[in-house]
């Protein structure tokens, strides 16, 4: 199916990505892997008047291991994850979730902040930022490119909406570009996680059953 018509743009830096993205009154949607955007706009689920192609910002494709956790650029890659060893002992959940992601051509070419953004309930993304507690960080066209944080359990608008409105102070943000988000080194209840079978093919009920299993552990 052919997608309806759009204006294209590649910015060079963040900014001026941010600035596109706010300069067509929430109409915008940045493109970073197109695995969840393109077949959406196929199927008139989404109707961009602008996208924001991303893949010329380089940064955002960096994997940070560190003391105090993991950092995923929003570019981030699922193949990037799957071949970065230091993951195999920083963050195995993370790892271990991701290979279960589509077949590999989509692991070639889906990003973390895609993912993300899109909220599709049977994505294995969603359910690792609910259960690990991860903190998504989005750069705003206000002042100044500030950078906003939110929790990933306070994003939540529904199924295939979680960009579509925040809470608190970051009320919209459908002017921003998400960069990034980081997860704890050690996911909480990781070994109950990890135990947690058959699984039932949605990230959504995936968390919300660890969750569940984990309170139902420590009482």
């Amino acid at each position: 199916m052919k997608l309806p018509p759009f204006e294209y743009a590649c910015p060079a830096t963040l900014n001026e990505a941010v600035a596109l993205l706010a300069s067509h009154g929430g109409e915008a949607k940045a493109l970073a892997g197109g695995q969840s955007l393109m077949p959406m706009m196929a199927f008139r689920m989404a109707r961009p008047t602008l996208l924001v192609d991303l893949r010329k910002l380089k940064d955002l494709r960096q994997i940070k291991v560190g003391a105090d956790g993991v950092r995923l650029g929003a570019l981030a890659r699922w193949r990037d994850i799957l071949d970065d060893k230091r993951l195999d002992t920083a963050h195995p959940l993370l790892k271990d979730a991701v290979s279960h992601v589509a077949h590999y051509q989509i692991r070639n070419r889906g990003t973390v902040g895609g993912s993300i953004a899109h909220a599709d309930p049977a994505a294995e993304m969603p359910g690792i930022c609910q259960t690990c507690e991860a903190v998504i960080t989005a750069v705003g066209n206000d002042r100044a490119g500030a950078t906003h944080a939110v929790l990933a359990a306070d994003m939540g608008a529904g199924e295939l909406q979680v960009m579509a409105q925040a809470v608190g102070k970051c009320c919209a943000w459908l002017d921003r570009c998400l960069v990034g988000l980081a997860v704890d080194r050690e996911p909480r209840d990781l070994p109950l996680a990890h135990t947690l079978s058959p699984r039932p093919g949605c990230a959504a009920d995936e968390s919300a059953r660890s969750v569940s299993t984990c309170s139902s552990a420590r009482r």
